[in-house]
């Protein structure tokens, strides 16, 4: 391929759109700015064996293809983990009882006269991980592929299984990277992502991820050698977004769970009274899906995958630096719980996004243009039990919050394509 000259580099720039070096097969340069970026990237295409294996996501796009918008209400899950083997030991009473059949969770003891119930979308109790994610995360990963926005979360007091929902602990190394006979919801929304890819023969992909923290309310990129402070933005362009964040452009689930394990190194973690090995910050995992058909150019399709382990709640500890961990991890949770409160309410005029970096970020998912699923994992012991209340009422809360997630559609006019510059 020669270098040709009838539409410049600068001309590029100037609609908006990153230049980039060995790009397979002539195609539009990515629709939205990439940030600074390796030697070279890929356009995910299917490999030939899969040409037609296109059945399974047929259900999808026939369910999403009448409407360019989704509307509903959040799906919410709450889960219990199983008792520990000290608290079998100790013959700690179980408190829940959770009825999966009709979604229904109740204290095992109240009063009967008036008891208090919780329906939600599913409940789960000692299942597996690859049973939340069928139940609550997979349509959501596979409507993301085809445009539109989504947002996985998990909430509850420390302890009660979000780290291990979200990615699973590798306990010979302390690190949180997930295994393959138990992945997390992160692992497997990775693996679904590339599967979907592989059964989508009509369509190329381009993919790009970043991992950040928010720790004691401030935001570090887990995948940048320098540990700088990042600042979030608004734009007309890229809306809410956290400048300098680093992305990185991404061809395997392999590379991903590369970067998510070297993200996961950098992570704060420390002992607490509730776990020997506990996250101290909330982290945010983003994947950028930009889609286009095959031997077009326009419309690209662009969604955000946000898949979210937030930092559990917990009550004040004598520690110092614990203590001042905690305080900003109950702010920010009780600040989530506000704005998921003021957007249930009739005529709350102002929703408090900007009191806390995690609900800031959060924002373009909660004021509705995205999927949202939330997994509430909770403790099946009577010493949490007020924790886990809590937990249950978030939860009851965020159900209502209604969404209409809409595909997003990038049009940008080029010139003939034969004349576009091509970068060898």
């Amino acid at each position: 391929m020669t270098k040709r000259h009838s539409v410049s580099e600068r001309n590029i720039e100037e609609l908006g759109i990153t230049a980039a070096s060995h790009i397979i097969r002539p195609m539009t340069p990515p629709a939205t700015p990439l940030p600074p970026s390796p030697d070279s990237f890929s356009i995910l295409t299917p490999s030939p064996s899969s040409s037609g294996a296109s059945s399974s996501i047929a259900p999808l796009r026939q369910s999403h293809s009448r409407s360019n918008s989704i509307h509903e209400n959040v799906h919410v899950m709450i889960r219990c983990r199983p008792p520990t083997l000290k608290e079998q030991e100790l013959d700690e009473e179980l408190t829940w009882i959770m009825r999966p059949e009709n979604g229904t969770v109740e204290l095992a003891k109240q009063n009967a006269a008036n008891p208090k119930v919780f329906q939600f979308d599913s409940v789960a109790f000692g299942v597996r991980n690859s049973a939340v994610y069928n139940a609550g995360v997979r349509d959501l990963v596979r409507s993301t592929m085809a445009g539109y926005n989504g947002t996985v979360f998990a909430y509850g007091q420390t302890a009660s299984g979000k780290t291990h929902t979200m990615v699973v602990q590798n306990e010979s190394h302390g690190q949180n990277t997930g295994t393959s006979e138990e992945p997390g919801v992160i692992p497997q929304a990775v693996t679904e992502v590339f599967a979907y890819i592989e059964e989508d023969p009509e369509r190329e992909f381009m993919l790009r991820v970043s991992y950040l923290e928010i720790y004691n309310e401030q935001i570090r990129d887990l995948l940048a050698s320098e540990n700088k402070r990042l600042e979030i933005c608004e734009d007309k362009k890229r809306g809410v977004h956290v400048k300098d964040l680093r992305e990185i452009i991404v061809t395997s689930p392999q590379s991903v769970m590369e970067i998510i394990k070297g993200g996961e190194e950098k992570r704060h973690i420390s002992a607490t009274d509730f776990n020997a090995v506990s996250s101290r910050s909330h982290t945010v995992f983003q994947m950028v899906i930009e889609s286009k058909g095959k031997d077009t150019y326009v419309p690209v399709k662009v969604s955000q995958l946000s898949l979210i382990d937030l930092a559990g709640s917990e009550k004040m500890t004598s520690d110092t630096e614990r203590r001042k961990e905690g305080a900003y991890i109950n702010k920010s949770l009780l600040t989530l719980g506000t704005v998921i409160s003021k957007l249930t309410s009739q005529g709350a005029s102002h929703i408090p996004f900007r009191d806390s970096k995690l609900t800031r970020i959060l924002q373009t998912a909660l004021s509705g243009n995205a999927r949202i699923s939330v997994i509430c994992t909770i403790n099946p012991t009577k010493a949490s039990k007020d924790e886990s209340m809590n937990t249950l009422r978030f939860a009851e809360r965020v159900k209502l919050v209604k969404t209409a997630a809409k595909m997003t559609k990038v049009v940008i006019i080029f010139p003939d394509p034969d004349k576009l510059t091509h970068i060898v």
